[in-house]
C-alpha cells in the first residue's frame, strides 16, 4: 500500500469566512472611486460577481448590466489567477474586486483585501443545516440568559430585548 507522501499543509484547507458586514464594508469603500469615475453601469459575472454587481447598482444608482460595456465597472468577488478577469483586461472596462492576489495576469483598478493562500467563503455560500441554526439558537439563549438573569431594572429589558432581537437575526427573522 502506498503512502500518501503530500506534506499535511498540502490537504488541510484553511478557510477566510467573509461576513456580510465585511462584503458592506466593500461595496461603501467604493464610494469615492465611482463619484471620482463616470461608468455607464455595472456588471458582474454570475456566481462571484452578481451579488456585488446588483448590490452597487442599488447602492450607487447605476444601471445593472446583463453584460459588460464599454465604460462600465467589471466587479468580481476575488481575482485569483486573474484568468476571469483577463476576458475584461483593455477593452474599456474599469475592474473592482473585492480580494485580489498579487502577481496575477490582470491587477484590478480597484481592490480591498489581498487574497492568500486561504480558501475564501462568501456568506451567500454557506448552507446552514436546521440542526446548526437550532445550536446557534440554544448557544445564544444559553448566553443570554447567563449574562442577563431575570431582573426588573428598564436597562436590563432593553438589553434584553436587545439580545432576543439579535437571536432573531441569526434565526432568519428581521
Amino acid at each position: 500500500m502506498d503512502k500518501n507522501l503530500r506534506d499535511e499543509k498540502d490537504i488541510t484547507v484553511v478557510k477566510e469566512y467573509v461576513t456580510w458586514t465585511d462584503v458592506d464594508v466593500f461595496i461603501n469603500s467604493l464610494d469615492t472611486f465611482i463619484q471620482q469615475n463616470t461608468f455607464n453601469g455595472v456588471y458582474g459575472p454570475a456566481r462571484g460577481g452578481l451579488l456585488f454587481a446588483v448590490m452597487i447598482s442599488h447602492k450607487y444608482n447605476l444601471p445593472f448590466l446583463g453584460a459588460p460595456q464599454k465604460g462600465c465597472l467589471v466587479v468580481d468577488d476575488i481575482i485569483d489567477t486573474g484568468k476571469t478577469a483577463e476576458a475584461w483586461k483593455d477593452k474599456g472596462y474599469t475592474i473592482a474586486s473585492m480580494y485580489y492576489k498579487k502577481n496575477n495576469l490582470v491587477e484590478p483598478d480597484f481592490w480591498v483585501k489581498e487574497k492568500t493562500d486561504k480558501w475564501i467563503v462568501f456568506p451567500w455560500e454557506e448552507v446552514r443545516t436546521t440542526k446548526d441554526i437550532n445550536e446557534a439558537e440554544n448557544f445564544l439563549l444559553s448566553t443570554i440568559e447567563e449574562a442577563y438573569p431575570i431582573q426588573s431594572s428598564s436597562s436590563f429589558l432593553e438589553d434584553y430585548n436587545k439580545a432576543i432581537t439579535a437571536l432573531e437575526v441569526v434565526k432568519g427573522g428581521q
